[in-house]
């Protein structure tokens, strides 16, 4: 018997990819016979017993541990294993949010929200990355055992060296930093970003910036559309860094003021619980898994209005007491997220089916 997780793309530093190589740590530290497929290995992720799918010899007593995210020929065969069929739904975004931006991505989506309706029935099991991806499943009458547990997210690669130039250049002068981190996709509402630090920026602190980290490869005709929107509404300071090492990536964590979400659809949100690791106090628009995510650390907008939310980060930037009893918030909801609680967990699930 062996536990072989399966999902469509393992990429180098995707959020989805860094939580199958960490369950896969676990399972052997715990004595559990596993291997990675497949379908694009990205050629920067390597490791033990991870191959590319097509090298997959299917064994009756394989348990598969199926990764759910995006549109692939292997959702639906999947459900042709004779064995033990488990999947960890990570969600899929809706596709409504790529019309008009990228047809393919809109198309994708929509496909993949059909496969994820069609495998209902078919699974024996399923964990989801939150309680909001779960309630996804049951309406999609998914009756099988399930139960949400978090990303496994390897907090020790935190530790790592900053970039120094990034803590120089951005964390050494008088300017406040108002920091996203997540892929520049529509769902993720970077205009909103954009928007709300227009007003903070004019009203309240010229001397600021927004700094958006994260890759907007592939979705160009949105993030043309935001640097015009930039433009023409006349901020400033609005960074977009595309994709960028872990070094500074951590080193944008280290110098930032205030994390600012406004994302309208997330499954999980783990740069949500990396901001509460590095004591970034959060404003975040309450949709989808955020709340489930944040819990009771950090604040929760439950609407949009820009210039209420510039004036919500002018007076955190300026009452330090507010913002130290937002980091002690986090710090007590980040427990939740220990790698020891949530690996005890994912293998008490898992051992069930094994």
């Amino acid at each position: 018997m062996r536990i072989v997780q399966i999902l469509p793309v393992l990429a180098f530093g995707d959020a989805i990819g860094n939580h199958t190589l960490a369950l896969a740590d676990a399972f052997t530290r715990n004595g559990i016979h596993n291997c990675v497929y497949a379908q694009m290995l990205d050629s920067r992720v390597s490791g033990k017993n991870i191959y590319e799918y097509k090298e997959y010899v299917r064994q009756p007593q394989d348990v598969i541990l199926y990764h759910m995210s995006t549109d692939s020929l292997l959702n639906r065969q999947l459900c042709l294993h004779t064995g033990a069929k488990l999947m960890n739904y990570h969600n899929i975004t809706p596709a409504h949010f790529f019309h008009g931006f990228h047809e393919g991505a809109e198309r994708g989506c929509q496909e993949a929200r059909e496969d994820l309706a069609y495998m209902a029935g078919r699974v024996d099991g399923c964990v989801s990355d939150s309680l909001y991806n779960q309630r996804e499943l049951e309406q999609l009458g998914y009756g099988c055992p399930m139960t949400d547990i978090p990303i496994l997210i390897p907090f020790q690669d935190y530790e790592r060296e900053p970039d120094a130039q990034i803590i120089r250049e951005y964390g050494e002068d008088e300017y406040t930093n108002i920091l996203f981190v997540g892929r520049v996709v529509p769902n993720k509402k970077q205009e909103d970003l954009i928007e709300a630090f227009y007003y903070y920026q004019k009203y309240y602190n010229a001397k600021s910036r927004l700094i958006m980290v994260g890759s907007y490869a592939g979705i160009d005709r949105y993030v043309e559309s935001l640097e015009l929107y930039a433009d023409r509404i006349g901020v400033d300071n609005v960074i977009f860094t595309g994709q960028i090492s872990f070094a500074k990536i951590l080193a944008f964590y280290k110098t930032a003021d205030v994390f600012l979400c406004m994302s309208e659809h997330e499954g999980f949100c783990v740069p949500l619980v990396e901001a509460m690791y590095f004591r970034v106090p959060i404003i975040a628009y309450q949709s989808t898994a955020v709340g489930d995510t944040m819990g009771e650390g950090g604040i929760l907008l439950e609407r949009k209005e820009p210039l209420e939310t510039a004036g919500m980060i002018d007076y955190l930037v300026r009452h330090p007491q507010l913002a130290e009893k937002i980091r002690c918030n986090q710090a007590a909801r980040l427990e939740q997220f220990e790698h020891d609680r949530v690996e005890a967990a994912y293998l008490e699930f898992v051992r069930r089916f094994i």
